[in-house]
C-alpha cells in the first residue's frame, strides 16, 4: 500500500471517529467481550487472525473454516474487489470488500463497510460464486481449505405476493382474490386497502390454509393484512404498532435472526401522517435491536409516485418534501427498495414497493396484472423460515366397519369376562381387560384408521340428507379460530406445537392450590342425613351407553363413543360389574384420572397463556360412571333441599333466563319505589381450578355425602394428571392438586356444593349462576351502604377461609336509580377497590344504570348483523331452505336470548331489531329491490315478527311458573284475580300498578297484561307445545304499536 493511500485511509478513519456519528464495532455479543470464538471450530479469533464477520448472526469465522485460502485472502486484501461469501452458521449471504478485511490498525473492526468496486483493476478470482466450505475436524494447526459451490438446497424460495385489493367484501372481488392466490400460490400475501371491518371474520374472506393478521381501519376504506401459510412459525408484533396503517409480524428463520415483515399502506391524502407512523414503527424495531441490524421486509402501497428509484431522487418539486422524507426514512434505517416496474398502469407510477434491510432476501421481483387498478408484485424470499409440522390425527371410519361382527365379538367377550371370576381381580385389572379388548386388533381391524386429517366427503349434500356436514361447514365459516398462535412468556417465544402445549400446561398447573397450603376447616355437625348406598344396574349402564353422542371425541383410553354405543348391549354387563366394584372399593382406575386438556381462548391477546381456559377430555367410560354417581348425588341433594334457591346454574328447571328475569324484576321494583339499588358483580379467580380437595371433602361430608360415595369422588379427584394437546402434540403429564375438572360430568355439581354456603350471614340479596355472582341492596339511607360493606367483608372472610379468591379488577359496582343526585359510596373487597361502571354485561345481557335496554339491543343487533353478513357471503348460492335454516339457527337466537328479561317497549328499538330479520328475508329470496316489501317476504317465509316471538316467550315462561315447570316461585305481585269479566279466563291475575316504564314493561307486569288477554284454551292447555299453538294466534292479533310504546 502506498504512503498516500495509507494516509488517506487514516484521515478518513480519524474523520469518521471524530464525527460522532459512527462507533467502532464491538464485535459479536458474548458473555466475554474480549474473546471472540469462531462459529465453526470454536477456537478464539485473535486480532491478528485473518477472519470474517457475518453481518447477520454477528459470528466470526476463520478464513480457513469458510474455505478461503491464504492466497485468495491476500488477493482480496490487496485488490479493491467486492466479493460474497455464505456464512456456515446461519446460511446467510454476506457482501464484503477489501476495505472490510484491512485492519487499519484499529483495535476493533467496524463491519459496516461500504461496498467498493474498482473497475480499473479487474482480476478473475478462483470462483465468481460465493465461497463456502465444510469445516475440517482438525483441532488445531493448519487446516487445508476445501472449496464447495453454494448448495441450492440450503434455502427454499418462498413465494410472496403484494396486492392492493381495493376492497374484499364483494363476492366478485373475493373470487378474484382467491383466483390470484390459486394462480400464484404464495406463501406470504401482503395486502392493503382491504376495506374490511371487525364485523367480517377472516375465514369468510381468506383461504382456510392461511393464518391471517389484520389491521382494519373499520371506516372509509383502508386496512392492511398479512396472510401467511399456516405451516410457518409466525408471531404478531403489536408492540411495533403506531399511528399508521401497518401490520407487523415476526417470522422465525432457521439458523438466522428473525425476519420482521410489515404490510403498509400510506393514504394519498395524508402522506405526512403515514410517514410519521412508519418512522415511529421502525424506530421501535431499531430500539429493540440496537446491537445488530434486524432483518426487515415491508411491502405495500406507499403512494409516493414522484420518485426515481434508480438514483433515489424526486421528480416533482411540488411533492419533493414529502417524497424526500420517505427516502430519508429508508436511508436512515438502511432499507433498500427493490421494485423497478410500474405497478399502477393508469398513472404510470411505481406505488407498490418492497423495501428490505437485506436486499439478498428479495429475488425475482415481477409485476403482473392485479385485481384492482394496481398490479400485483411477486417475488421470492431467499430465506429459510422454520416450519411447524402438524402431526396426523387418528380417525376411526365407522362407516366402513362391520357392526354386526363388532357386536358378536363384544357379546363373546362379555360372556367370557363374567365367567372368569372377575371379583378376584382388582379394579385396575378388570379395566385393563375391558379396554384392551375394545382396542385389540380383532375389533380394530374392522375400524379403518385414517392417515390424515378428516376431510368432509359429502360436499354438496343437501341439508336434509346430511345436516351434520352442513353445520360443520357453517361452524368453519363463522370461526375465527386459527389454532393457538405463537405464545409469549417472560423468557421465550413458544412456536412449536409441543412448546405451546408445555407452556399452557405450566400455566394451568400454576393456578392450582398445592396440598400443603390447604387448611382443614370444619363445618361442624351435619344437619343432613347420610346418602344411601349406590347399586349399579345393567339396564342403567346400557341406557347411558345408548345415549352417548357418537360425534364426541375419545379420551386418554382412545375408546370412541361410537364404538361403545355400537356394543352397548353386549358390553353393559362387564362395565356394570366394573362400576359396582369401583364404587364399593372406592378405587378409580388410574387412566380415568387422566385428562387430555384442550385450551380454549377466553378473551384478550391470544399470545398470552393466561387468556386460555382448560377443558378436560376424560375417558368416556369414566363419564358414564360419573353420570351414575351424579344421578345418585343429585337425588340426595334435591330431596334434602341442600342447594340454595339463589343458585340457578347447572340445575334442572333453572337457567340464565330465570336468573336474569328474577334479578331484573328486583331491580325494576326498586326503581318503581323511586329508590336506588347498588349492584356488585363478583368474579372469582380461576374458580373451578382452585377448589381445594381437602376442603371440598369437608363440605361434602357436611351435606351428608359420605361413605362409599365420598370415597369414590375423592379417589376420582386425587392423584389426577393432565396433559395439554395442541395440534396433535401432547405435553408431559402434570399433577393436578386442586380443582374440579372443567369438562367432567360431576365437576359442576361439586363446585355448586362447595360455594353453596357463600351467602351465609349475608344480609343483602345474593344471586348465583355457578361462579357468576351478584350482590345487591336497596339503598334508602347510609346504613344500607354500611350493611352492603359488611356483607363484602363477610365475603372476603369466606374467600380467605375456603381459598376462593376474588378477582377484584373484574368485579364491578353498578348503581341503578333515576335520582338526579344518587348516593355514591366506595366499596372494597379483599382490600381492593371495586371499580364503578355505568353498564355491565351480566350473563350475556348488558344492564344499564337506568335499566333501559337500548345499549343491549344495539349490541345484539350488531352481533346478529355480523353473523348474517357471514351467511350472505358463504351461503349465497344455496337454496332458500338452507338459508332459512341457517338464519333461524344462527342469527335469530342471538336476537332472542333471555328476551323475557329485556323485551324492549320502544317502537324505535323494536324496529331496529326487526330490520335484521327483514334483511335476512331479502337474503333468503336474493331480492334486494326497493320495490319489494320485506314484510311480504317475511310473511311468505312463515316467520313471525321478533316482537311476536318475544311476547310468546314471555307468556310461555309465565305458563311454566304457573304450572311449576320451572323452579322459581312467583313474586308477591303475582296475585290471582278475584273479579272476572264475561270473556276472562279462570287463571287471570291482578295487573300490578306501575308508574314508570322500567317497571311497567318489565317481565311480570307486561306478561300478566298479555296473559289475561289469552284464550282459556291456551292457559289451560296441557303441555308447552299445546299452549304455544293456542296462544300464538291471539298474540298475533293483539294491539299493534301505538306512539312510542309497544304493548
Amino acid at each position: 500500500m502506498g504512503v498516500a493511500e495509507s494516509t488517506s485511509l487514516s484521515h478518513l478513519t480519524i474523520l469518521l471517529l471524530l464525527s460522532g456519528q459512527v462507533e467502532t464495532n464491538p464485535g459479536p455479543s458474548t458473555s466475554a467481550p474480549e474473546t471472540f470464538p469462531c462459529a465453526i471450530c470454536g477456537d478464539e479469533v485473535r486480532d491478528n487472525d485473518p477472519a470474517l464477520l457475518c453481518d447477520h448472526c454477528d459470528c466470526w469465522c476463520h478464513i480457513s473454516c469458510v474455505g478461503i485460502s491464504p492466497d485468495s485472502y491476500d488477493i482480496l486484501t490487496k485488490k479493491s474487489r467486492s466479493f460474497a461469501w455464505v456464512c456456515c452458521q446461519c446460511s446467510s449471504t454476506n457482501i464484503g470488500s477489501s476495505s472490510s478485511l484491512q485492519g487499519l490498525n484499529l483495535s476493533q473492526t467496524n463491519r459496516f463497510s461500504p461496498l467498493h468496486h474498482d473497475s480499473s483493476n479487474e482480476e478473475i478470482l478462483p470462483s465468481i460464486n460465493p465461497l463456502t466450505s465444510t469445516p475440517t475436524s482438525s483441532p488445531g494447526g493448519c487446516r487445508q481449505p476445501r472449496f464447495h459451490p453454494p448448495s441450492r438446497n440450503r434455502k427454499k424460495a418462498f413465494k410472496v405476493m403484494v396486492v392492493n385489493c381495493n376492497g374484499l367484501k364483494g363476492n366478485a372481488k373475493k373470487s378474484s382474490f382467491h383466483a390470484a392466490i390459486a394462480h400464484h400460490t404464495p406463501d406470504f400475501v401482503f395486502g392493503c386497502e382491504s376495506k374490511l371491518d371487525d364485523s367480517l371474520s377472516s375465514y369468510s374472506i381468506f383461504p382456510s390454509n392461511y393464518s391471517i393478521y389484520r389491521k382494519d381501519r373499520n371506516i372509509h376504506g383502508g386496512g392492511v393484512f398479512i396472510a401467511i401459510i399456516d405451516t410457518l412459525i409466525v408471531t404478531e408484533c403489536p408492540e411495533f404498532d403506531s399511528d399508521c396503517e401497518i401490520q407487523w409480524c415476526n417470522v422465525q428463520l432457521a439458523n438466522a435472526k428473525p425476519l420482521y415483515i410489515g404490510s403498509y399502506y400510506c393514504p394519498p391524502n395524508n402522506r405526512q401522517q403515514g410517514l410519521e407512523g412508519l418512522h415511529q414503527s421502525l424506530s421501535k424495531i431499531m430500539t429493540r435491536h440496537r446491537r445488530s441490524h434486524p432483518n426487515i421486509l415491508i411491502a405495500g402501497d406507499f403512494n409516493h409516485p414522484d420518485i426515481n428509484w434508480d438514483d433515489q431522487s424526486t421528480t416533482n418539486p411540488a411533492t419533493s418534501t414529502c417524497h424526500q422524507k420517505l427516502l430519508d426514512i429508508l436511508l436512515h434505517n438502511s432499507l433498500s427498495q427493490t421494485v423497478r416496474e410500474v405497478t399502477r398502469p393508469s398513472s404510470n407510477n411505481i406505488l407498490d414497493l418492497v423495501v428490505t434491510s437485506n436486499p439478498a432476501l428479495v429475488e425475482n421481483v415481477c409485476v403482473k396484472s392485479g385485481i384492482s387498478d394496481h398490479n400485483i408484485v411477486t417475488f421470492t424470499l431467499a430465506a429459510n423460515p422454520k416450519i411447524s409440522v402438524k402431526p396426523l390425527r387418528k380417525i376411526y371410519q365407522f362407516h366402513k366397519a362391520d357392526e354386526q361382527q363388532l357386536r358378536d365379538a363384544a357379546a363373546e367377550f362379555a360372556t367370557e369376562f363374567l365367567q372368569s371370576d372377575p371379583e378376584r381381580r382388582s379394579v385396575e385389572t378388570n379395566w385393563s381387560i375391558i379396554v384392551n379388548f375394545l382396542n385389540r386388533n380383532q375389533v380394530a381391524k374392522n375400524v379403518h384408521r385414517a392417515r390424515c386429517e378428516y376431510v368432509n366427503n359429502i360436499t354438496g349434500a343437501s341439508l336434509k340428507d346430511n345436516p351434520k356436514s352442513f353445520w360443520s361447514y357453517i361452524k368453519t365459516c363463522r370461526s375465527e379460530n386459527i389454532g393457538i398462535p405463537t405464545l409469549r412468556t417472560p423468557s421465550k417465544l413458544c412456536a412449536s406445537a409441543l412448546d405451546k402445549a408445555e407452556t399452557l400446561n405450566d400455566y394451568f398447573q400454576s393456578v392450582f392450590t398445592p396440598h400443603q397450603l390447604q387448611p382443614l376447616v370444619q363445618k361442624g355437625p351435619s344437619p343432613f342425613p347420610t346418602i344411601g348406598h349406590l347399586h349399579v344396574h345393567r339396564t342403567g349402564v346400557e341406557k347411558r351407553l345408548q345415549q352417548l353422542d357418537p360425534s364426541k371425541a375419545s379420551g386418554p383410553d382412545e375408546l370412541p363413543p361410537k364404538l361403545l354405543k355400537l356394543v352397548a348391549r353386549e358390553i353393559a354387563s362387564p362395565l356394570s360389574f366394573l362400576f359396582q366394584q369401583s364404587y364399593n372399593s372406592g378405587i378409580v382406575p388410574a387412566q380415568w384420572k387422566q385428562a387430555l386438556v384442550t385450551p380454549i381462548h377466553k378473551s384478550g391477546e391470544k399470545c398470552d397463556p393466561s387468556n386460555y381456559r382448560p377443558i378436560s377430555l376424560t375417558c368416556v367410560c369414566c363419564k358414564v360412571m360419573e353420570h351414575i354417581i351424579l344421578s345418585h348425588v343429585s337425588k340426595h341433594v334435591a330431596v334434602n333441599n341442600i342447594l340454595t334457591d339463589a343458585q340457578h346454574g347447572f340445575r334442572r328447571g333453572l337457567s340464565t333466563t330465570t336468573q336474569l328475569t328474577t334479578a331484573v324484576h328486583d331491580w325494576s321494583s326498586i326503581l318503581q319505589q323511586r329508590s336506588q339499588a347498588d349492584i356488585i358483580f363478583l368474579d372469582f379467580k380461576k374458580a373451578f381450578d382452585r377448589v381445594p380437595h381437602l376442603l371440598l371433602s369437608t363440605k361434602l361430608q357436611y351435606y351428608g355425602i359420605s361413605g362409599d360415595s365420598l370415597q369414590w369422588i375423592m379417589s376420582l379427584l386425587t392423584d389426577r394428571q393432565q396433559a395439554v394437546v395442541v395440534d396433535g402434540s401432547k405435553s408431559t403429564w402434570r399433577d393436578v392438586t386442586s380443582g374440579v375438572p372443567q369438562g367432567s360430568v360431576i365437576g359442576p355439581t361439586l363446585f355448586l356444593l362447595y360455594i353453596n354456603d357463600i351467602q351465609d350471614n349475608i344480609q343483602s340479596t345474593m344471586r348465583l349462576f355457578a361462579d357468576d355472582s351478584t350482590l345487591y341492596r336497596e339503598i334508602r339511607c347510609p346504613e344500607d351502604h354500611q350493611i352492603l360493606k359488611d356483607d363484602l367483608q363477610q365475603l372476603s372472610r369466606w374467600s380467605s377461609n375456603w381459598m376462593m379468591d376474588f378477582n377484584v379488577k373484574k368485579c364491578a359496582i353498578l348503581t341503578i336509580t333515576r335520582k338526579r343526585t344518587p348516593s355514591i359510596r366506595e366499596y372494597h373487597l379483599s382490600n381492593g377497590l371495586i371499580p364503578r361502571v355505568k353498564e355491565y354485561k351480566y350473563l350475556g345481557v348488558t344492564v344499564a344504570a337506568d335499566l333501559r335496554w337500548n345499549k343491549h339491543c344495539q349490541t345484539i343487533r350488531h352481533k346478529a348483523s355480523r353473523t348474517l353478513g357471514l351467511l350472505r357471503r358463504t351461503l349465497s348460492p344455496c337454496t332458500r331452505d338452507v338459508k332459512s335454516r341457517a338464519y333461524t339457527a344462527l342469527v335469530r337466537p342471538q336476537l332472542e336470548y333471555a328476551s323475557e328479561a329485556w323485551n324492549p317497549h320502544s317502537v324505535t328499538v323494536t324496529k331496529m331489531l326487526e330490520q335484521v330479520q327483514r334483511t335476512a328475508a331479502r337474503f333468503v329470496y336474493r331480492d334486494y329491490r326497493y320495490t319489494t316489501s320485506p314484510s311480504a317476504l317475511v310473511a311468505a317465509l312463515g316467520w313471525d315478527t321478533l316482537h311476536t316471538r318475544r311476547i310468546l316467550d314471555q307468556c310461555t315462561l309465565l305458563y311454566k311458573i304457573h304450572h311449576r315447570l320451572v323452579s322459581i316461585p312467583a313474586p308477591t305481585i303475582v296475585i290471582p284475580a278475584t273479579y272476572f269479566g264475561r270473556h276472562d279466563h279462570n287463571l287471570k291475575y291482578v295487573i300490578p300498578v306501575a308508574t314508570i316504564d322500567s317497571f311497567k314493561f318489565s317481565y311480570y307486569p307486561r306478561a300478566i297484561r298479555i296473559w289475561n288477554h289469552l284464550p282459556g284454551s291456551a292457559v289451560n292447555a296441557t303441555g308447552i307445545t299445546n299452549f304455544q299453538e293456542a296462544a300464538l294466534p291471539s298474540i298475533r292479533t293483539m294491539q299493534p304499536p301505538i306512539g312510542s310504546h309497544i304493548i
